[in-house]
């Protein structure tokens, strides 16, 4: 009687085997489509982001100060534009040591990473604030805070803040 190399049946064996676990793992229940979340529908804007600037300014600092002391994440996120950006100058002049977020999710992070363990102190705005505007974009100076402000779909983000800039000697 002769045998078989092993080597044959060993690779048949395999194959058999293969072939039927992916027979019952065909057989087996279909999986579920996973959809897509559904986007929620973004809450209204404040109501003092739609009026004229030289109301909407004031409070939008405001806003964001007290915002920035109470850990209101949700109210940031209403008043920071999409694309919005804060720099902390570190207090030298030479901008590669700047601190820089871009965007509203990273500008937020940065309130809960450093601004909400060590809230800012309580702020009181100038009678009114030297407003410098342009074809909807706002700049003045508040302290040693340097604010642009944009207007986009008939309303005021807060689009910049430059903070620690310090000056040259």
């Amino acid at each position: 009687m002769q045998r078989k190399p092993k080597g044959r049946r060993g690779t048949f064996i395999w194959a058999v085997l293969l072939l039927v676990v992916g027979l019952l793992a065909a057989c087996g229940p279909r999986t579920a489509r996973v959809l897509p979340p559904a986007t929620a529908t973004p809450p209204p804007p404040p109501s003092f982001a739609l009026a004229p600037l030289a109301e909407a300014a004031p409070a939008l600092i405001a806003a964001e100060r007290q915002a920035a002391r109470t850990g209101n994440l949700a109210l940031l996120a209403q008043i920071w534009a999409e694309d919005a950006t804060i720099v902390d100058g570190r207090g030298t002049p030479s901008p590669q040591d700047d601190y820089r977020w871009q965007g509203r999710d990273a500008i937020l992070d940065r309130y809960v990473v450093a601004v909400f363990p060590h809230p800012p102190p309580p702020l009181t705005l100038p009678e009114s604030l030297p407003i410098q505007a342009d074809d909807g974009e706002a700049t003045f100076q508040l302290g040693q805070d340097h604010w642009v402000l944009v207007q986009r779909d008939g309303r005021w983000w807060l689009y910049s803040l430059a903070y620690a800039l310090g000056s040259e000697p």
